[in-house]
């Protein structure tokens, strides 16, 4: 991921993912400017190449997307942000990092991204949230996570202030409520405070694991309901080869 993932969350949402995944091994690499939009800046596709010979991974969870909001030079012209050939090469860069992630991983979540401050700068989010949701919708190995409504205000946008479980090291608390007023965002409106990376990452996690269980139901039950389809079909080829069997039987019987 990017600065959204290093400048706090990934130490909490790595014990989180450890606390909800029975202590499992948990990968971090994240680098502040990078994205899609540059890759002769930083080159993810390498990066992740790099991953590829140590193992294969349970999940995969990628923070990229909030330093992609620009303008980008492909094939010797410039594309305008948000312009339909724009979309059309991210959204082939996007799918083919996904791609390379599937190769080693049995699932792949792309995380959207958060609400923010800047009303324009929102809005440039929203569009890369909305192609990639487009662009992953049907994919076999991948899926695309909005950001969780909890780190939204009452009118589903940016929120700086937000209540939590009441803890010792915050100022502005509710004993009544167990509830405190947070400063869950940081000073920029982009990225997020130390407290509310803690507490969005406890949240995050869940949220992961709780898809991740319903996903395994639903393989589940299909497995399930081939399996019997095919129990059911070799039923029926079995009876079908015993009864050529015995009308053969019967025939030599006559000759």
């Amino acid at each position: 991921g990017d600065s959204m993932l290093t400048s706090g969350l990934h130490v909490p949402l790595k014990r989180n993912l450890k606390r909800v995944f029975a202590n499992a091994a948990v990968d971090v690499e994240g680098h502040p400017g990078t994205g899609l939009a540059k890759p002769k800046f930083f080159n993810w596709s390498k990066k992740l190449s790099e991953y590829q010979k140590k193992s294969h991974y349970d999940l995969i969870l990628v923070f990229l997307g909030t330093n992609d909001a620009q303008n980008f030079l492909f094939n010797h012209r410039v594309h305008k942000f948000a312009s339909k050939n724009w979309d059309s090469v991210y959204a082939d860069r996007a799918l083919s990092l996904i791609e390379q992630a599937c190769g080693m991983a049995d699932h792949v979540v792309w995380m959207g991204q958060l609400p923010m401050k800047d009303s324009e700068f929102d809005s440039k989010m929203k569009h890369i949230d909305e192609l990639l949701s487009k662009t992953l919708q049907d994919h076999k190995c991948s899926s695309f996570m909005p950001a969780l409504h909890w780190v939204e205000g009452d009118d589903g946008g940016f929120a700086s202030i937000k209540p939590v479980p009441h803890s010792r090291t915050l100022a502005t608390s509710s004993a009544k409520a167990k509830t405190e007023q947070v400063q869950i965002r940081s000073v920029d409106g982009i990225h997020f405070s130390l407290v509310g990376a803690r507490h969005y990452s406890r949240l995050l996690a869940e949220q992961i694991a709780e898809s991740i269980k319903k996903e395994s139901k639903t393989d589940a039950k299909a497995d399930a309901t081939t399996g019997a389809k095919m129990k059911e079909e070799t039923k029926e080829a079995h009876e079908k080869v015993t009864s050529d069997v015995s009308r053969e039987s019967i025939s030599d019987a006559n000759l």
